[in-house]
């Protein structure tokens, strides 16, 4: 059997740029967009009870109320997290997704509140 040298093990190609800066946008907005999904649920099924059904619109407006601080500090921990990365990272598709995800977000519940 043949023995490998330690210097004739095989080397590890460098990942592609476009490949680091995908799994640091992907870890910079984990936790957050795992709980966005739920949160952009929650917001649709008050806007559907709210205009669609005989329940209490001031329900929906106060569960509308309650989320608002929440997604506020996500998008301010989102900032946060960013500002210390790199450009690529921090203008990634992936970030400005998210972004303007909590965005819209943040103007549906609004209106929620409002209406």
């Amino acid at each position: 059997m043949q023995q490998l040298s330690a210097a004739s093990t095989p080397h590890r190609r460098a990942s592609h740029i476009g490949h680091v800066h995908n799994r640091a946008a992907r870890l910079a907005v984990r936790d957050i967009q795992q709980h966005l999904s739920e949160w952009q649920h929650t917001a649709a099924t008050l806007r559907a009870a709210r205009f669609h059904s005989r329940n209490d619109p001031s329900r929906a407006s106060a569960r509308a109320a309650e989320m608002l601080p929440l997604v506020v500090a996500d998008r301010i921990e989102l900032e946060a997290r960013l500002d210390g990365l790199e450009t690529a990272v921090a203008t990634h598709s992936l970030t400005r997704d998210i972004r303007r995800a909590l965005d819209r977000l943040h103007a549906d519940l609004q209106q929620l509140i409002i209406d």
